[in-house]
């Protein structure tokens, strides 16, 4: 009725108005489907045996005072409790039952709980559901196994980004995230990509892309009234915002034709030296004496953009946290630096042997992550109906493993509630080992193989920075964005920075 009035009305321009009021329906529905194909689909309670009790805990509970209602939860319902959350039932199980759900694959799948979680479970019907395999794999084969070349030329990179942030700290308080970004950017050019990357607008498309991808996926800090009470609506505007306007304007024709080109390049095209993502991935998905497929070459665009994302911004919530965590231990700050002196001093130095030295520098981190307050951070999918403790768990449903209580499980370490920036130097655990007591890289098959990386990146930030600078949180304080999702989400805050003279 209100096309036809409008077609009576004003004519032409009518048909117009129908074009783009259709359009909007039609966008509508689509992210409609797509937000409820990512949905899962609560199991009949009646098919199964005896359900985990149901704790009623509210939004905020769960997403911003987590580890006191999950704590309470599990105290009062037993080592396995459901809960809603964004309209599905989730469960949480207490610490006992945390090794069998990350390392029993016949159980539970991380590559279900993953998508889950992120809200990609469309992504395993893509490519044979490779998704998580192929990034598991070339995270592991391509940057892990050359960490000798790898280091001396990141580590410049952080010397510069510490000297700008000092350099321009003045008197007042600094964001230390915009200096973070354009070293890590940078840093994933050299490393993946082709020094003809290594310019101003590539690095601000990067940055802007890993920003579309963390908030198209909920790795974002969860504020919104949106979000919490109608995440399906909500789910559908961020498709339509993310994936179908914001996402291809950041990449822009220019950008996406470039990396087409390079993707598209077969493995004879290549010098035998080539060290770029580009010729590992070609490598990888052609088969001998064949041409790169269409279909492969859109695959491996995936994954290009999924590694570009997946180097950047995860790193990067974890040297926000560090360094807040170093501006509140003035001690730690000093044992650091004299750290940093010695290395320096015997040459080690833009090396991976020097940072292999750094043994202080490692502690800290791992300290840091340890104690940074993680409710959970870890998640698998059920595969089938599992038992624990007497209670069910049906099949398709997200687990997740109340990890807080293994990083202060006072069993396997002493005094486990303190911060003890030294604690791990000489026990043969470093930041890149993964241990019950520090799931904070996962645990078994699934345990981030992008960490060994991520760990000599924060060395070499946290190095420089301290060798050159002594730090203080303005205020005294951060704010923690989203309590749930801590390992995502950096902390808000900023930094006073005063030079510390050679």
């Amino acid at each position: 009725m209100l096309l036809g009035t409008l077609s009576s009305q004003f004519g032409p321009l009518s048909g117009l108005l129908e074009t783009r009021q259709l359009a909007v329906i039609c966008s509508i529905c689509l992210a409609l489907i797509l937000a409820w194909k990512c949905c899962r689909v609560e199991t009949n309670p009646s098919k199964h045996g005896r359900l985990p009790h149901l704790a009623l805990l509210t939004d905020e509970e769960i997403y911003d005072t987590p580890i006191q209602s999950m704590s309470r939860a599990l105290r009062t319902h037993g080592s396995v409790v459901g809960f809603k959350r964004n309209g599905n039932i989730d469960y949480l199980v207490a610490k006992e039952h945390a090794q069998r759900v990350l390392t029993d694959e016949s159980s539970f799948s991380f590559e279900g709980g993953l998508a889950g979680m992120l809200g990609i479970t469309w992504i395993r019907h893509l490519h044979g559901g490779s998704f998580f395999r192929d990034i598991d794999g070339t995270m592991r084969a391509f940057s892990t196994r050359r960490m000798n070349h790898i280091v001396p030329e990141i580590w410049p990179l952080f010397e510069k980004a510490a000297e700008s942030l000092v350099t321009n700290a003045g008197a007042g308080a600094v964001d230390i995230q915009p200096h973070l970004q354009q070293a890590m950017a940078e840093g994933t050019i050299k490393i993946f990509l082709s020094e003809k990357y290594n310019r101003a607008d590539f690095k601000e498309r990067m940055i802007k892309i890993a920003t579309d991808i963390a908030y198209l996926t909920g790795l974002d800090p969860n504020r919104s009234f949106l979000s919490r009470k109608f995440p399906l609506l909500w789910h559908a505007v961020k498709v339509i915002h993310i994936a179908l306007v914001r996402l291809p304007l950041n990449i822009g024709p220019s950008l996406a034709w470039e990396l087409w080109v390079d993707i598209s390049r077969d493995v004879q095209d290549y010098d035998p030296e080539d060290s770029t993502i580009f010729s590992y991935l070609s490598r990888r998905s052609t088969v001998k004496g064949d041409k790169l497929s269409f279909s492969a070459k859109l695959w491996n665009m995936v994954l290009v953009l999924t590694v570009m994302f997946g180097a950047t911004h995860q790193t990067i919530v974890s040297m926000i946290w560090v360094t807040f965590f170093l501006a509140q231990h003035p001690d730690s700050q000093e044992s650091i630096r004299k750290e940093a002196s010695s290395i320096t001093e015997a040459g080690g130095a833009f090396k991976l042997e020097g940072l292999h030295s750094a043994v202080l520098t490692d502690s800290f981190i791992r300290e840091a992550l340890r104690t940074k307050g993680d409710s959970v951070n870890a998640v698998r999918q059920s595969v089938q109906d599992v038992e624990l403790d007497g209670f069910t768990i049906p099949k398709g449903s997200l687990v997740f493993p109340f990890t807080y209580q293994c990083y202060r499980d006072s069993d396997l370490m002493e005094n486990a509630n303190e911060f003890i920036g030294n604690r791990w130097v000489g026990t043969g655990k470093s930041a890149t080992t993964t241990g019950l007591e520090y799931p904070a890289f996962g645990l078994g098959r699934w345990a981030c193989p992008g960490r060994f990386l991520a760990i000599n990146e924060l060395k070499c930030w946290i190095l420089a920075l301290v060798a050159r600078s002594r730090l203080e949180l303005d205020g005294g304080k951060y704010e923690v964005m989203d309590a749930f999702n801590i390992t995502a989400c950096a902390p808000d805050g900023k930094l006073l920075v005063s030079r510390v003279e050679a």
